[in-house]
C-alpha cells in the first residue's frame, strides 16, 4: 500500500443513511436501496462515481455510527423523498487504494491505523471517512476491483 496525503475540495452528495456496527453491519442493504433509487437523483456529476461516507467514531468495530451510501452531485437543492442531501468540507486526508473484493477493505483501514498513523506525523481529524467507488470499481466480489479510501488526518500536536 502506498498512502498519499491528499487535499480533497468541497463534494455535495446525496443518497440514503443507516446507523449500523461494523459486527451488525447494514451498509450492504442501504447501498442495494440506493441502486434501487439511483435514477431519483437529479444533478449527478457522473454515472460511475460513488462514494461511502462513514462518521467519526473513536471505535467503528464495537461503537454504532452513520454510514451514508450517496453520489457527489452539482447542487443539492433538489432532494429526493426520503434521502438526505450533505456538503463534505473540503480537508486533509491520507488516500490509500484497496485493491480486491470489499472483504479487505478492513485490512486496508487496519494498515492506515495501526501500521501508518503511528509512524506517519499526523494523527486521526474528527471528521469522516470517504471510500470512493469509480469506473475502476468492479463490483464488491472482483479480485480487480479498486476503492480509494480518504482518511482525515490533521499534523500531530505535541
Amino acid at each position: 500500500m502506498n498512502p498519499v496525503i491528499v487535499k480533497k475540495d468541497e463534494i455535495k452528495v446525496i443518497g440514503l443513511t443507516c446507523s449500523t456496527t461494523i459486527s451488525d453491519s447494514k451498509i450492504p442493504a442501504v447501498w442495494e436501496q440506493l441502486f434501487t433509487r439511483m435514477n431519483d437523483i437529479p444533478n449527478r456529476i457522473s454515472p460511475c462515481y460513488m462514494l461511502g461516507v462513514s462518521e467519526f467514531t473513536t471505535n467503528h468495530l464495537q461503537e454504532e455510527f452513520t454510514y451514508m451510501a450517496c453520489v457527489p452531485v452539482i447542487h443539492i437543492d433538489e432532494i429526493p423523498e426520503g434521502m438526505v442531501g450533505r456538503t463534505i468540507p473540503s480537508r486533509e486526508y491520507v488516500m490509500v487504494t484497496n485493491k480486491g473484493a470489499l472483504d479487505k477493505l478492513g485490512y486496508t483501514f487496519e494498515y492506515i491505523y495501526t501500521n501508518w498513523l503511528p509512524k506517519s506525523g499526523y494523527e486521526l481529524a474528527e471528521e469522516d471517512d470517504l471510500e470512493f467507488y469509480g469506473d475502476r470499481f468492479r463490483g464488491p466480489n472482483d479480485e480487480l476491483s479498486e476503492i480509494d479510501i480518504y482518511i482525515p488526518i490533521q499534523i500531530k500536536s505535541e
